[in-house]
């Protein structure tokens, strides 16, 4: 039954297991990336066939369990209910990427913007912002936006979100982006390689 609604997973009736009294479930709930880092609804239906909404928290991490009271399987002769324990299952993202507290992401930027800077558009958990890029940079620089990062419930305070720039070529480049560099390049040797011993 869990593993049709969640896509793995399942869950375990057991006997105080984790703390619980007895009648005590304990099952796994896959939640995408984005649902743990912003907060969310998740529904869920328990082993006796009730359906519940489950809010996850705000920046919740894989692995988190919640505890939902009462709500496992009934006890023997009459005794109440156990509790159902969720552990979370968070699901990786294409882009995003944590780092404790903190978001790391790629973002491609064409040779202009690295060379000439600018504006660009730049997703977020919380949506897309713009990131001013400086000029001359190069691929591997990293930028920081501050508070753009996961909540910690535990202070209030929220990390940053880490932007490395990876410089991109179009797949064709025409004649006059060759020239230009062609130009560009005579009388001004540049090396790259001249610092790190390694590559000599």
């Amino acid at each position: 039954m869990f593993s049709d609604l969640f896509g793995h997973g399942g869950f375990s009736a057991g006997m105080g297991g984790m703390g619980g009294r007895a009648g005590t479930v304990v099952f796994t709930l896959s939640v995408p990336f984005l649902v743990a880092a912003r907060s969310g609804k998740q529904g869920i239906q328990l082993p006796d066939g009730r359906k519940l909404e489950l809010t996850i928290p705000e920046g919740a991490e894989d692995g988190e369990t919640l505890l939902l009271k009462g709500q496992g399987m009934p006890g023997p002769e009459g005794t109440p209910a156990g509790d159902a324990i969720v552990e979370l299952d968070v699901q990786p993202h294409d882009v995003f990427k944590r780092d404790g507290y903190d978001i790391r992401l790629e973002l491609p930027i064409t040779l202009t913007e690295a060379v000439l800077g600018g504006s660009v558009r730049t997703p977020t958990i919380g949506g897309p912002v713009m990131l001013k890029v400086t000029p001359g940079s190069n691929s591997g620089r990293v930028m920081r936006l501050r508070g753009r990062g996961l909540l910690d419930r535990r202070t209030g305070k929220r990390g940053d979100q880490f932007v490395t720039l990876q410089v991109t070529l179009p797949d064709q480049t025409d004649g006059t982006i060759q020239a230009f560099l062609r130009d560009l390049e005579e009388g001004k040797k540049h090396d790259p390689r001249r610092h790190p011993e390694a590559l000599r």
